[in-house]
């Protein structure tokens, strides 16, 4: 090599030293230790950053209600395309409550999958409007802090206006008091004998639950007996037809009761002694959709001493002679 290519190569081995910052460094800095150091300032900034967000949200849970709050019910949940569904996209604890009340979203089809549209006709709490004896802010009372004159009465309803007339559901009627002591305002007190739904009884024709209908039996029914007189008919609704058993208390005072059932019939005749001009009959009838095998002492006992079961209600003894 020559003296001029060995210079020439000095040079170059000089000039690739200087500056040497490693390759790909974001700041093009000289590599000094110092300024490795400096670059680890703030290492681990941000590091916990978000941590712990969104814990204690509530999640979706696919039950018709907004539970994450983000707007939407049941977003994310599973659906058939064109199934509906109840919603409300409010605080779960105002649905049904005063004016509020629950909405319909139909599941439609997705990009990908079919979700839940939108929850339409839904009604949220309103800011109470006073005098209309409705329960707008849907907090459990209707018209609270509103003036009113002692004495005043108006009708109320502590559920849902819709259930009002349906059933066995009746507004009741809250009186205008006195305020406590230190408040200048009168108050509405509770509202007093309203009826609200309760348990439904199948197959008594009373509609409970305030659903628009009574519900259907599907197995036997036990029905209540209260009847005067001691030569009384009994009979089993049109959904369950078929007497198949009873417990019976007659309290006319005589020793003597018979029982009679024609099979096949919905009646039952019952009759304590010979005399059919007083008494009183009470007890349970069981009533089915499929015939039984007829009545007597072991499925329909009576309280005498002495007891006729018959087939046929004009085999019943008609006179003494015949006991």
């Amino acid at each position: 090599m020559t003296s001029a290519s060995r210079l020439l190569l000095a040079a170059c081995l000089a000039l690739a030293g200087c500056g040497g910052g490693s390759v790909g460094s974001p700041t093009g800095g000289t590599g000094d230790d110092d300024d490795d150091d400096s670059g680890g300032e703030g290492e681990g900034e941000g590091e916990g950053e978000g941590e712990g967000e969104g814990e204690g949200e509530e999640q979706e849970i696919c039950d018709g209600f907004d539970n994450d709050r983000d707007g939407l019910v049941d977003d994310g949940c599973t659906c058939d395309a064109g199934e509906t569904q109840d919603c409300y996209p409010g605080e779960p604890a105002e649905a049904g409550v005063g004016a509020c009340a629950a909405g319909t979203q139909t599941c439609e089809e997705g990009f990908e999958f079919a979700e839940w549209g939108e929850c339409a006709g839904f009604v949220g709490p309103q800011e109470e409007s006073c005098g209309n004896g409705t329960d707008d802010d849907c907090d459990g009372e209707a018209d609270e802090g509103c003036g009113c004159t002692i004495g005043e009465t108006r009708p109320c309803y502590p559920g849902p206006e819709g259930e009002v007339g349906v059933g066995i559901c009746a507004e009741g009627a809250e009186t205008c008091i006195a305020g406590d002591a230190g408040d200048d305002e009168n108050e509405w007190s509770d509202c007093d004998g309203a009826r609200t739904p309760r348990e439904e009884v199948c197959g008594n024709d009373v509609d409970e639950d305030c659903d628009g209908s009574d519900e259907e039996c599907e197995g036997p029914i036990v029905i209540q007996l209260d009847i005067d007189g001691d030569c009384v008919y009994a009979s089993c609704p049109p959904e369950a037809p078929y007497p198949i058993a009873c417990n019976i208390t007659f309290s006319g005072g005589d020793e003597r009761g018979c029982v009679a059932y024609v099979q096949g019939s919905s009646e039952v005749y019952f009759q304590e002694g010979n005399v059919c001009s007083a008494g009183h009959l009470s007890g349970t009838m069981t009533c089915s959709t499929e015939e039984g095998d007829g009545l007597d002492a072991g499925n329909c006992p009576i309280n005498k001493e002495v007891q006729y079961y018959e087939t046929d209600p004009d085999d019943c003894p008609s006179d003494d002679d015949d006991w």
